[in-house]
């Protein structure tokens, strides 16, 4: 059993699994991971790897019954539970390339980077999301830049991903996932992300921009 506080931190979570498991904290890591039943059964699991990701964890535990399973290798965590927040929009954020086919993008996902939880309020902007993901992906924000990009399934495989450069294309994309699932893809070279969804908004369905 643990038990987590609104000022658990990252480094709480893995020494508790160290201490529990009896892990040797000086040759033994701990890598906490998490998989929600709605998420599509391609998506890699989740995982926590700051403080902020602990707190979407604890977000979760409000509304749901949590279980944690730990394995003996790197303690990955699994939480189990049916629906989500409903007041925060949620992300499933993953890690790949996009790449140009015949003709055609797709988004290659690297399922050995792991995905990651992201929530975005109506407040949020482009800088925080563009914080989000150096900070999950351990990208060194001197150096290297986020690029944000969204796909439909609707739009035509030829038409290059959408770019969210500005804090109306953050509202635009919040827009998306007060109707549909989104999952968002990150580039390991600049970020970019890609929105999977079925459809759009009834009412701009047929747009490309708002």
């Amino acid at each position: 059993m643990l038990f987590l506080s609104e000022g658990s931190t990252h480094a709480d979570l893995v020494a508790m699994t160290q201490e529990d498991y009896n892990l040797d904290m000086n040759t033994e890591s701990v890598e906490l991971t998490y998989s929600l039943q709605q998420m599509a059964p391609d998506l890699p699991l989740i995982h926590v790897t700051s403080d902020r990701q602990v707190r979407n964890l604890l977000e979760i535990t409000k509304r749901h019954e949590v279980r944690l399973d730990v394995d003996d290798l790197h303690g990955s965590l699994l939480v189990n539970a049916e629906t989500y927040l409903e007041m925060m929009r949620q992300l499933h954020a993953v890690y790949g390339e996009w790449l140009l086919k015949d003709g055609c993008w797709n988004f290659v996902v690297d399922h050995f980077k792991g995905a990651r939880m992201l929530f975005l309020s109506e407040g949020s902007t482009h800088a925080d999301l563009v914080a989000m993901a150096q900070e999950d992906y351990n990208l060194d924000m001197n150096t290297e830049s986020v690029e944000l990009t969204y796909s439909l399934q609707q739009m035509a495989p030829d038409l290059p991903p959408i770019h969210v450069t500005s804090d109306r294309q953050v509202r635009n994309l919040l827009e998306i996932t007060k109707m549909h699932e989104v999952r968002l893809s990150v580039d390991d070279l600049h970020g970019s992300l890609l929105v999977n969804a079925e459809t759009y908004m009834e009412v701009v369905s047929n747009c490309y921009m708002l």
